[in-house]
């Protein structure tokens, strides 16, 4: 997987409310879906301290985390152009802790 060890990428079904807020913040990068943005869950994230990965489309479904994520940090770089873009900055920023900082 682009040089990500498997075990660093949890998928995690529907969780009760107050474990669901607290999974946030034990991530490193939040990997937001391109096409329906997270909203609610992007926003969960952000305020864990969790940056998040978003690619913003055309559509009001698929820009929701970059408006939060602008609005948490007007100089994000985790806000790729276009799906190329966004597999690069994964594997870049799961790849260099450095980067993520």
């Amino acid at each position: 997987m682009a040089g990500i060890e498997p075990w660093r990428i949890v998928v995690t079904s529907l969780l009760p409310p107050h474990r669901e807020f607290l999974s946030k913040g034990v991530c490193d990068l939040f990997l937001d879906t391109p096409l329906f943005n997270a909203h609610t869950t992007a926003k969960d994230a952000l305020w864990s301290g969790v940056p998040v990965l978003t690619v913003a489309g055309e559509g009001m479904a698929s820009r929701g985390a970059a408006s939060l994520t602008l609005m948490m940090d007007p100089a994000a770089v985790t806000i790729a152009r276009n799906l190329c873009d966004y597999r690069d900055l994964a594997v870049k920023l799961a790849s260099n802790a450095s980067a993520l900082a």
